[in-house]
């Protein structure tokens, strides 16, 4: 089954995933179940029972237990070994079920419950690949389509669960995003798979308990994403267990986790955000303007950038309590030009439409008329005829 690549950016709260080309998990190899009841078998004594084509065999309730396309023999206890002759020359019924117990438990373990066939395992993987790629391409209709085929083909890809979480968490479908991510979570804990997708699936679990105010356990997910040496990306998960405190009210906590987010990478423009907003909880004004430049300033495209628009929101009531008015009011302006019909612009244009237009500057007072002093004096008497 193909690994699943996360390929972040700076300002970025989800990934973007991709497939690994060519990569396969050494957990995604199933044991086909003829094998296995063949070797099972060749362990035991040959006269106890041998695998056949056309025998079956029962556990000790009579139901018949069935592999692939081979059944087992009844097991037949020897009748002529004393070891196993109770007092009248017959096998005593306990032995015969100590004999039975572990190659039934076995079978029906190992051929009870038909997993995936290796070509379902492969057909999977494709339809993993496909997904991924029609989710780069924006087809959602399409990825999700392609995913359900996966997982129908094979349950237990933890990628596909993982992907398909992502997009319903993007469809802001949570209930359908948490089952899916958890599941995901899950099976990669229990396949052994602790590498850097466990890492970011936890990242992405955490994301999504966060949408859904489970902070305590998105925080517990979250900080397990972060400490993890496989991480690839330990920032984000950094950054996120810093919103997860946030949101919490552990605006101390938070800082923390976020002053370690840039720490790790500078350009990081949402840390910085973050971090800036939980300056400003905690009525650290001047920590939080700081932040918030770093927010806009870290990076050439964070400028610019949509899910930046409240940072520009946030300097603008910050520098408004410094008392930097002018300031505050081209920040608030700017973040109306990123979207005025966004969330975060609608709250700038009814910030800037409560702010009051500044007095009127108070016009220069008069020169003095001079004209009279300049002007030649005249003798009234002479002007006279």
């Amino acid at each position: 089954m193909a690994g699943i690549c996360g390929s972040w950016t700076s300002g970025s709260s989800c990934p973007t995933w991709a497939p690994c080309s060519g990569s396969t998990s050494s957990w995604a190899r199933r044991r086909r179940c003829a094998a296995v009841s063949s070797e099972r078998s060749r362990a035991l004594p040959r006269s106890v029972g041998a695998p056949t084509a056309a025998a079956d065999t029962r556990d000790p309730a009579g139901r018949r237990v069935v592999c692939g396309e081979s059944r087992l023999t009844p097991l037949r206890a020897p009748g002529r070994s004393p070891a196993f002759k109770g007092a009248r020359g017959r096998t005593p019924s306990f032995f015969v079920f100590l004999l039975l117990a572990p190659l039934t438990v076995s079978s029906l373990l190992g051929c009870g419950v038909h997993g995936p066939s290796s070509d379902d395992i492969e057909r999977s993987r494709r339809e993993l690949e496909l997904a991924a790629a029609l989710h780069e391409e924006q087809n959602i209709p399409g990825a999700i389509g392609h995913l359900r085929e996966a997982l129908e083909l094979d349950p237990e890809n933890a990628e596909a669960h993982v992907l398909l979480g992502i997009i319903q968490f993007q469809r802001a479908n949570h209930p359908s995003a948490e089952e899916h991510t958890r599941r995901g979570v899950e099976l990669l804990v229990e396949h052994g798979r602790r590498g850097a997708t466990l890492a970011e699936a936890r990242n992405v679990l955490g994301l999504v308990l966060i949408a859904r105010e489970e902070y305590d356990e998105a925080a517990e997910v979250l900080e397990a994403s972060a400490l993890d040496e496989m991480n690839t990306a330990p920032h984000l998960a950094w950054g996120n267990l810093g919103l997860a405190r946030l949101e919490a009210g552990r605006a101390p906590e938070a800082v923390e986790a976020l002053e370690t987010a840039v720490r790790m990478q500078p350009r990081f423009c949402v840390g910085w955000y973050r971090l800036g907003r939980a300056h400003f909880a905690a009525n650290d004004l001047q920590l939080a303007e700081e932040a918030l430049v770093r927010a806009i300033e870290a990076d050439e495209a964070c400028a610019d950038a949509p899910q930046l628009q409240g940072a520009w929101r946030l300097r603008g009531e910050v520098r408004a309590r410094l008392g930097r008015r002018a300031d505050a009011l081209a920040d608030l302006e700017r973040c109306v030009a990123l979207g005025a019909d966004t969330e975060e612009g609608q709250r700038c244009q009814r910030l800037l439409d409560r702010t009051p237009p500044p007095p009127p500057n108070p016009s220069p007072a008069a020169p003095p008329d001079t004209a009279a002093d300049t002007a030649p004096r005249t003798n009234d008497a002479e002007a006279q005829p």
